[in-house]
């Protein structure tokens, strides 16, 4: 009986251990003005305050991206597709577990045209089921601590 136990800790506590993350994801689906998917889309990630390229990736045949493990931050992406205006996304912000989905849409014109938009990333999370929070140092400082000094 106690190896069965013993045997059943493991297990949740390599369940538990396998649940935390310490990155995020950003999830793109690039359309046309119509709603028509487009694939082999190039996106560029970039750090916001470094500039520094982190990633390129391109859309699948279902105009479809996915940017896993992706330091929290705040991050730049640029889209560009032969006979499509260029399309820039700053200050994407993500935290620890989150799955950021943008829906973007691409206005068809010559390569040398841009369009960027600043903005807030949507704060609804699609893709999971998990419930998290990021709490800032002041809030952690703030906590009770159940009589230890």
């Amino acid at each position: 009986m106690p190896r069965s136990r013993l045997a059943l800790a493991v297990l949740a506590a390599a369940l538990l251990l396998h649940s935390q993350t310490s990155t995020g994801q950003i999830d793109i689906v690039v359309q046309d003005s119509s709603g028509g998917v487009i694939p082999k889309v190039v996106i560029t990630l970039m750090g916001s305050d470094t500039g520094n390229v982190a990633r390129t990736v391109s859309t699948n045949d279902a105009g479809l991206a996915e940017l896993p493990l992706l330091l929290p931050g705040s991050y730049d992406i640029a889209i560009t597709a032969g006979g499509f205006e260029k399309l820039v996304r700053r200050g994407i912000v993500v935290h620890v577990g989150d799955i950021v989905t943008l829906p973007l849409t691409l206005t068809p014109g010559s390569a040398t045209e841009q369009i960027t938009i600043v903005g807030e990333t949507p704060l609804l999370e699609e893709k999971s089921v998990t419930l998290g929070q990021v709490m800032e140092e002041r809030e952690i400082v703030q906590l009770p601590l159940n009589g230890r000094n």
